[in-house]
């Protein structure tokens, strides 16, 4: 008879370490990519972001008086920024899934 007994605890633990490494990690990439997207006139949009995102807690944020309008409206001038696009975030988790997953899968699997 083989008897494993599993430490429900440390693994737990263990899980909520690699989290805790790997969460700003790949919240900072995410915010790369999408940051990559904001429409940009004066940069104010892109630098709010990296003021009140909390990386660690994976919380991304962009914080102006016009953001609201400028993520779900309006026609971006691609200028200034290319990449430009409403919705920034949103089109950035649907075309970065693949890689998110893989990122996340090698920072959890990593010692």
């Amino acid at each position: 008879m083989i008897k494993v007994t599993l430490d429900k605890e440390r693994v737990i633990r263990d899980i909520r370490q690699k989290k805790a490494k790997a969460m700003p990690i790949v919240a900072g990439q995410f915010l790369n990519w999408a940051n990559d997207k904001v429409k940009f006139d004066t940069g104010e949009t892109k630098r709010s972001s990296h003021k009140f995102s909390d990386l660690a807690k994976g919380i991304l944020r962009w914080v102006t008086s016009y953001v609201v309008y400028a993520y779900y409206m309006g026609t971006p001038s691609k200028t200034k920024n290319p990449n430009a696009t409403t919705r920034w975030a949103h089109k950035t988790g649907q075309e970065k899934k693949k890689e998110l997953r893989k990122m996340i899968a090698r920072l959890m699997n990593a010692n």
